[in-house]
């Protein structure tokens, strides 16, 4: 559904429009790993661990913020940034980027203890590709882990290209990793070329938009449920066979 009309079957189901797919929440389950990994970090620090949704409220603006958040959760001093109490916002550069290092050696060792494909999304994969259809990550997450999943669940032959949280100078909502993504995938601008994005949270629709593209979100992600409803996405998904309709136009 979208602003509360029917979805016309095959409505992006064009043989030429590319796929840009965020990873987290859209493809893949990844919110065990991330808390888990997130907790790991904080138990070096001597904080107590936050529970699971608590760690996934933070998720989508990439690893950086990830960390800033769930430290800011405490709001206690950090060894070696004795001025820092968290009641003033995010933690000096210095100090997050300390315990980024942390996280991602945590997330590295365990990057697929619990992470599995979403139900019916690596069939549907599948079938994209074999259609010939071209497909593309734009995610927030950082490249090498992405790419690091995506090989190791045997997914990475279905896409063209891997844009990470790093891979540019800006992340989503901007729109430079679309931009980038259109035009190493088909030699067009944009505005030349057919593309949607297909994602779970408000980030999504906002990239999309700021891109000029349409943006489908997905109704088993792991953002906000309502507010990415209301962000305005052209399309909602409710389930795999939704997307599959809206993608391939079979019914």
């Amino acid at each position: 559904m979208t602003g509360g009309g029917d979805i016309p079957v095959g409505r992006f189901a064009e043989p030429d429009r590319l796929l840009l797919w965020d990873l987290d929440g859209t493809i893949v389950d990844t919110s065990r790993d991330l808390a888990s990994s997130v907790n790991r970090m904080l138990a070096d620090y001597g904080y107590p661990p936050l529970p699971v949704p608590t760690v996934v409220g933070h998720i989508g603006k990439g690893a950086q913020n990830l960390v800033a958040r769930c430290l800011e959760e405490y709001g206690y001093r950090l060894d070696g940034d004795p001025g820092w109490t968290g009641e003033s916002g995010a933690p000096p550069g210095d100090t997050v980027a300390a315990a980024l290092h942390v996280f991602e050696g945590h997330y590295a060792a365990h990057l697929l203890d619990e992470t599995e494909v979403y139900g019916g999304v690596e069939e549907l994969l599948r079938d994209l590709a074999h259609a010939g259809r071209g497909m593309a990550i734009v995610s927030n997450k950082p490249e090498g882990f992405c790419r690091d999943i995506l090989d190791q669940l045997g997914l990475a032959g279905y896409f063209r290209i891997v844009v990470g949280g790093e891979t540019l100078p800006k992340r989503k909502p901007a729109p430079d990793p679309i931009w980038h993504a259109i035009q190493a995938c088909t030699g067009r601008s944009a505005e030349d070329a057919l593309a949607v994005m297909i994602g779970d949270t408000w980030i999504d629709t906002e990239a999309a938009r700021a891109a000029g593209i349409p943006a489908v979100l997905v109704g088993w992600g792991l953002g906000d449920r309502e507010l990415a409803r209301s962000s305005g996405p052209d399309a909602w998904a409710e389930d795999a066979p939704t997307l599959r309709q809206l993608l391939t136009g079979d019914a």
